[in-house]
């Protein structure tokens, strides 16, 4: 947990980040102006200075800058069954939002990701915004991710331009030869697929794609579907 001034936010893998609102015993909370839109949530803490204590009061879905009642909060069964749901149906990634320097947690630059291959990578992604992610394959690929990295440059006020590219980890030199790339519509339908084959160093998909537009990106290695989804 990061603290600052009166603040904390608290990042949960893979889902994101919580942000965690001191305040002293009442009926409302102050969000600042200065809080990113990009919260998972915000959770409500009373504290108790003079007897050392924090009770949590509740927690709100939406973060937004002002007065938030204590009245207009859930509870903390509520969060945990929230947080539940965001694991088991991931939150889309709003890939319009990069272009504002607003990004989403878990996708970090590329030199933190791949550092070891960052020199051969970085002509690659000279334009536009890149960001990537690791990928837990699990039991197909044990103690070894996939690093899957999005690339989006703005073609006019309505249209992306979007490459992805899977590499494997800095541990790896090579992508396992039986991993399947799809890029699927909202439909649920394979509109691009890439495979990769035996010493191959990355996989790429490209395409255009129109504000407001969703998609998804599945990993699929044995038995194991990773899905990743988006929205422009």
């Amino acid at each position: 947990m990061r603290y600052y001034a009166d603040v904390a936010d608290l990042k949960l893998s893979a889902l994101g980040h919580l942000e965690c609102r001191p305040v002293s015993p009442g009926y409302l909370c102050y969000i600042p102006p200065e809080v990113p839109d990009n919260r998972i949530g915000v959770v409500v803490v009373e504290l108790d200075i003079e007897h050392q204590q924090a009770v949590l009061v509740g927690f709100a879905k939406t973060v937004k800058a002002g007065e938030l009642l204590f009245s207009e909060l859930q509870t903390i069964e509520d969060l945990l069954a929230y947080l539940d749901s965001l694991e088991s149906n991931p939150t889309e990634v709003k890939l319009s939002y990069w272009l504002q320097n607003i990004i989403d947690a878990g996708w970090q630059p590329i030199e933190k990701i791949l550092a070891s291959k960052t020199p051969q990578l970085a002509f690659r992604y000279r334009n536009g915004v890149t960001r990537g992610k690791l990928i837990d394959m699990g039991i197909e690929l044990p103690g070894r991710s996939l690093a899957l990295v999005v690339t989006l440059t703005p073609k006019n006020s309505v249209e992306i331009q979007l490459k992805l590219q899977v590499h494997p980890s800095d541990e790896q030199a090579y992508l396992p030869n039986n991993l399947i790339v799809k890029v699927l519509d909202e439909k649920g339908t394979t509109v691009i697929e890439a495979h990769a084959r035996s010493g191959s160093t990355h996989v790429t998909l490209e395409f255009n794609a129109q504000i407001g537009e969703h998609f998804s990106v599945n990993l699929e290695l044995g038995n194991t579907n990773i899905s990743e989804k988006f929205v422009i």
